[in-house]
Order: structure tokens, then sequence, then C-alpha cells
């Protein structure tokens, strides 16, 4: 299994917007991908402007196949919009 994190800083005061942004994409993952084990979004309970994305994949075919979706390509344009900061992605393999 494949494993990533996204660290997001959000431009302040628009985290409702992004929110319900990424809710959709969610959404679309959980309905098109059986390759997508979780997506999912976090927000600190801290820094209100600061996101994880947790996302895992069966393996190297199901996250290519998200990267290359309709959905994540319309999604991640829409996301760009609201970031602060480039995000800091980090890749694993689950253990």
């Amino acid at each position: 299994m494949i494993a990533i994190i996204a660290d997001l800083s959000i431009i302040e005061g628009r985290g409702v917007e992004f929110e319900l942004l990424v809710a959709g994409l969610v959404e679309q993952v959980a309905n098109n991908e059986p390759g997508n084990l979780m997506y999912r979004l976090l927000r600190s309970q801290t820094e209100p402007d600061q996101y994880s994305l947790v996302e895992i994949y069966t393996d190297a075919a199901a996250l290519a196949a998200h990267l290359g979706s309709q959905h994540f390509q319309s999604g991640a344009r829409k996301l760009a919009e609201f970031f602060a900061a480039a995000p800091k992605v980090r890749n694993f393999d689950a253990v």
C-alpha cells in the first residue's frame, strides 16, 4: 500500500470554502476509485488554516489512476487557489 500525507496551508479566512471543495473531491474519489482506501481531510485544532490530506492507495496503479482522473485534475486546479504556500507532500509505504 502507498500512503500520502499532504500538509496544506490555506489563505486565512478561506477554510469553509476549501473544506466544501475538498468534500466534493472526497465524494468523487470514494465513488470512482476502488483502489483508494482512504482520502480524508484533517484540520489542525490549534492552527485553523492548516490542514493535512491523508490518502491511502492499494498500489502504484491506484495512485496513478487517482492522479490521472478528471475529478482530481479539475479539483487540483481549484484547490490551488486556496493555498497560502506550496503544499508539502510526503509519500510513504504502509507497513
